[in-house]
């Protein structure tokens, strides 16, 4: 028996490939992404539908749900599906100290996250389900993705410096 109600599965879980793209669409509307990439609204929606084994996403509908929504659980789903990788956003490389600063303060919060998670999942029965495993798997993703996020902002703030823009020339 699950623990979470499918409402709270979508936001708090890793998902599969089929039930975040769903959910991505219904957010991004699927007639706006159908009308934008060209699909036929009924067909997409139904392709959408993880419910309906006899339509599936193509990774051209896939890319379309990314591209529209950049909805996050998607990526997760696909990394999950591998096993062994995780994502990041890349950060803005016009950005300076105060985003790299910004960057680490978000890695601790995530940091926070998953040990409330994993706190809470043990705290309640001793043991921890398939759902809150799935929920640790999303906030030890994010705190992966805080931290290469902010190890990216640092090594652009390096080349910066070391290109000179700050008026101290390349390390001569």
């Amino acid at each position: 028996m699950s623990k979470f109600t499918q409402s709270q599965r979508a936001e708090r879980c890793v998902l599969d490939l089929a039930t975040a793209c769903y959910q991505a669409s219904l957010v991004g509307g699927q007639g706006a992404i159908a009308g934008q990439c060209g699909f036929n609204q009924s067909s997409f929606a139904a392709r959408c539908n993880p419910n309906r084994k006899d339509k599936h996403l193509y990774p051209h509908h896939v890319e379309a749900i990314v591209g529209f929504t950049k909805d996050p659980r998607i990526m997760d789903a696909i990394c999950a599906a591998h096993g062994g990788v995780g994502w990041f956003p890349l950060p803005d490389p016009n950005c300076g100290a105060a985003e790299l600063m910004s960057s680490i303060g978000e890695m601790g919060q995530k940091f926070g996250a998953l040990m409330k998670d994993c706190m809470e999942s043990l705290s309640n029965d001793g043991f921890i389900d398939a759902d809150e495993l799935s929920q640790l798997d999303k906030s030890g993703n994010q705190l992966i993705s805080a931290v290469q996020g902010a190890l990216e902002q640092a090594r652009i703030n390096c080349e910066t410096f070391d290109m000179g823009v700050h008026g101290f020339g390349g390390g001569e």
